[in-house]
Order: C-alpha cells, then structure tokens, then sequence
C-alpha cells in the first residue's frame, strides 16, 4: 500500500516533468543543428520549469544569436488548449528568450498560476497597480512570473536576485546586446503577474523591431511590459484584454 501510494503521488511530477524535458529537449535540439522551426502540435503540456531558447558559446564564454520559431495551431480565441503550454511554477516564466534574433512564437496558448485578487469591479478599478496582485506569484521587476520573458538574462544576477531556480543562465561576458526582429502572434497569456516583458534584465538594449499582434490576456498585474528606451518601432495591434489586469 504504501509502495502504491508513493506511485499515484508522484505521477503529477513525473507527468510535468516529462512534458518540459520533451519540448525543452526538441527546443535544444533544433537551435543546436540549425533547425529554425518546431511545431508543438494539437497537445496541452504542462511544465513544472521554464522553457528556454538560447544559444550558448563555451568557447566565448557568451551568449549568440540564433533564429527559432516555436509554433502552434492555436489562435487568440482559442479557449479550449489546441496548443497549450501551461507553467506550474510561480516563480519563473513559462518561454524565456534569449538574444534572438527574428525569432516567431505563434499560436501557443500560455497558462500559468497568477489570481486575481477577490474583489469587486469597483474595487479593482480604484485599486493601485502597486497593491494591486497575487502575492504567491513572484513579482520582482528584473524576474517576474511571466508568460514570456525576452532577454531575461545577463552576466550576473540582477539587483533582485534573479530567477531562483535559473541561476546558472546568468554567465558570460557582460554586453548590452539584446534580441531583435521577433513576431508574437496569436498567442494567450492566462494568469500570469506580466503576460509579456521586453528585456527586463536591466543590461541589455534592443529588444526594437518587435511585431506582437492577435493577442488574449486574462488576468494579471500588466499586460504588456517594456523596460528600456531602445525599444523602438515596436508594432502591437489587436491586444484584447479580459477579466483583471492593470
């Protein structure tokens, strides 16, 4: 009995954790052998990690640029799961990108663990966006829960200490080159303190020419987050918003 216990326990782990290895390991994959382009299919998957596209260079001891695409058959309406990728975690992020460059994320639909607070319309909108939030969810300004993180990382730790459990990503020489060129589209951020933040790792610049477009947010402190001044000809078009989010 208590061997049999043990097993029905730990199922939900195993499950999660397969679920990353597998998309983490064909994420791997494709960047390393040049492969531009994966389709995560029909399929809810449900990751205990965050997902992470980078390239590392041991030689150079740095990060390099790459190109990807990480696609789905999902759209903005989709509230079924066609493609959905749904983040267990509260402390991290469900797709974090590193210094892409005309890199597609399109039709994923991305769940996390953000709730809003109970309160009435009314109080919501005379809450403040600083009261305002899920407190088990992290809500750090360099390492927010979030559903997708462009250039979350730098050589050291930023001043908050950085995503716990991705200490070892943050390495390398130091450089304020960051991501470029990306399309984001029809995409959902459900339950998330940020659906979406540009660079907030407070060394890198770039993250310009961005097109995020066909866009479904529910629930969250911010919807859409920018964190330096060299984002420039940035195009967002067709964002909807539902449920609480500042």
């Amino acid at each position: 009995m208590r061997i049999l216990l043990f097993i029905l326990l730990s199922f939900p782990a195993f499950a999660q954790n397969k679920d990353w290895k597998y998309l983490q390991g064909s994420i791997d994959s494709c960047i390393a052998n040049n492969i531009p382009y994966f389709n995560i299919g029909y399929s809810k998957y449900t990751t205990d990690l965050p997902l992470i596209e980078c390239k590392w260079d041991s030689a150079r001891n740095r990060y390099v640029p790459f190109t990807f695409a990480l696609v789905g058959w999902s759209t903005m309406w989709d509230v079924g799961g066609i493609s959905q990728i749904t983040y267990t975690g509260k402390d991290g992020f469900a797709l974090g990108i590193h210094l892409g460059k005309g890199c597609t994320v399109q039709g994923i639909n991305f769940q996390g663990k953000f709730q809003s607070p109970k309160m009435t319309d009314a109080q919501f909108f005379q809450s403040t966006f600083q009261a305002y939030g899920d407190t088990s969810c992290r809500n750090q300004p360099y390492s927010p829960h979030a559903g997708i993180v462009i250039d979350p990382f730098r050589d050291v730790a930023p001043p908050d200490g950085g995503y716990p459990m991705l200490q070892k990503y943050y390495r390398g020489k130091g450089g304020t080159g960051g991501s470029t060129g990306f399309t984001i589209d029809n995409c959902t951020f459900n339950n998330f303190t940020v659906g979406l933040i540009f660079s907030p790792n407070g060394q890198t610049a770039n993250c310009e020419l961005m097109s995020v477009s066909n866009i479904r947010l529910y629930n969250g402190k911010a919807g859409i987050v920018g964190c330096q001044a060299q984002e420039k000809s940035m195009k967002l078009s067709n964002i909807n918003c539902w449920g609480r989010t500042h």
